[in-house]
């Protein structure tokens, strides 16, 4: 069967034709689509804000001091340290000849932790004695010379010239001048003597060095055999002999920022939280805030007690403390005359931030000034009132004007 050909190109579509048909679809097409998203914002815009209620949830704009008893304010790390603590060692330089003592070991005060060569020590206290013994004896010597040269009461012999008298006189007192002085020296060598002998007893005592207090020997650095330098000479190779701490009075020290530190106070109850126990919380109390700050850091430093030890706490342990609103605190006056709300209230950024309150079964826009955060609660400086109900949460995003309810 023949192919007319004259038809076929008949059936031919014009690639011009289709190019212009297809872009006149296209353009049809985008404009219809905006039109509907137009719609439909202007729609959804229109039931918000008069006809749909939107469920939210809302809290009261209350002062800084209107947390709960117990509430925990903000939290700082740390460490547990020692109030006790010390670095026993040497008051004098010697040979160790002996350290009974090993690390981990309860002492008791007065407890011998180490002891030194005291031989040269012993020598020198036996030579005092002897000292003291040799000069007590010339005491009685002078003694029994002073007594032999009292006067013996005479008569006046009237044949012997009145010269002749008064020379024996004076030269029997000038030897009792004289008795008396060598008494007094023998009296103030033995004094000298005696207080020789203290100072020898002294040095052999330090030849054994003792526990300072009761505690834990946590380190021990020297050794039998090893010579120890004394810490007042100044010597690098005064180590000491250990270290001990008095597991009695551990407590910890946190780093609160600059910004908390008017919220904490003396007495203050506390949660502390060890990293190596996360689920023990240990109650404790705020005893102390140092009398400057850290610069560099920009904090405080603060110190908290444990209400009650346990052996699981040991120094250097790393710390949480969460500071605690007291049930009887009056905050002070700056801080009352801030309100709080959660930070999850807020919105906005640089372009300034607002919240939403709650007025007349409403959503409004308020715009705010915030100001420092407190765990998960900001400071609201300006823009509130007093137990306002701001929004912190709702089912659908919210516009100025939305109907509301509040989820009881």
């Amino acid at each position: 069967m023949a192919i007319n050909r004259d038809a076929l190109n008949a059936l031919r579509l014009d690639p011009e034709t289709v190019h212009r048909s297809g872009r006149r679809w296209r353009r049809a097409w985008c404009i219809a689509l905006a039109a509907a998203a137009l719609a439909a914002i202007a729609v959804s815009v229109d039931l918000l804000r008069s006809g749909d209620t939107v469920t939210v949830q809302t809290v009261a704009a209350a002062p800084a001091g209107g947390e709960a008893a117990g509430a925990p304010l903000f939290s700082a790390s740390g460490y547990v340290v020692a109030g006790r603590r010390a670095r026993v060692a040497a008051q004098v330089s010697g040979l160790i000849v002996e350290v009974p003592v090993k690390q981990g070991m309860s002492v008791r005060a007065g407890q011998v932790l180490a002891r030194l060569d005291d031989q040269a020590a012993r020598a020198r206290l036996a030579m005092a004695r002897n000292q003291l013994r040799s000069d007590e004896s010339l005491v009685q010597e002078a003694q029994a010379k002073l007594a032999a040269d009292q006067p013996a009461p005479q008569r006046q012999n009237p044949g012997q010239p009145q010269a002749q008298t008064r020379a024996n006189s004076d030269a029997a007192q000038a030897a009792l001048a004289m008795d008396t002085a060598v008494l007094e020296h023998a009296r103030r060598q033995v004094r000298v003597d005696r207080d020789g002998l203290r100072l020898a007893q002294v040095r052999l005592d330090y030849t054994v060095i003792r526990a300072p207090f009761a505690g834990v020997v946590m380190r021990i650095y020297a050794h039998p055999g090893e010579i120890t330098a004394s810490p007042v000479t100044g010597a690098s190779a005064a180590r000491g002999i250990c270290t001990l701490v008095d597991m009695r009075s551990l407590r910890m020290d946190v780093n609160v920022d600059e910004a908390y530190i008017r919220r904490v106070y003396t007495g203050q109850p506390a949660d502390a939280v060890l990293d190596a126990y996360p689920d023990w919380h240990i109650p404790a109390q705020v005893i102390g805030v140092a009398p400057s700050a850290d610069r560099e850091q920009g904090s405080v430093g603060v110190r908290v007690a444990f209400d009650r030890l346990d052996p699981r706490i040991l120094p250097q342990m790393s710390v949480q403390v969460r500071f605690l609103q007291a049930a009887r605190h009056l905050p002070d006056p700056v801080a009352a005359r801030e309100l709080r709300i959660p930070e999850s209230a807020l919105h906005g950024a640089d372009g300034g931030s607002y919240v939403f309150v709650v007025e007349h079964g409403r959503a409004e826009r308020v715009p705010v000034k915030p100001g420092d955060l407190e765990g998960d609660r900001i400071a609201i400086l300006t823009g509130l009132r007093r137990g306002q109900r701001v929004v912190v949460s709702a089912a659908a995003p919210l516009v100025a004007g939305t109907a509301v309810r509040v989820k009881p």
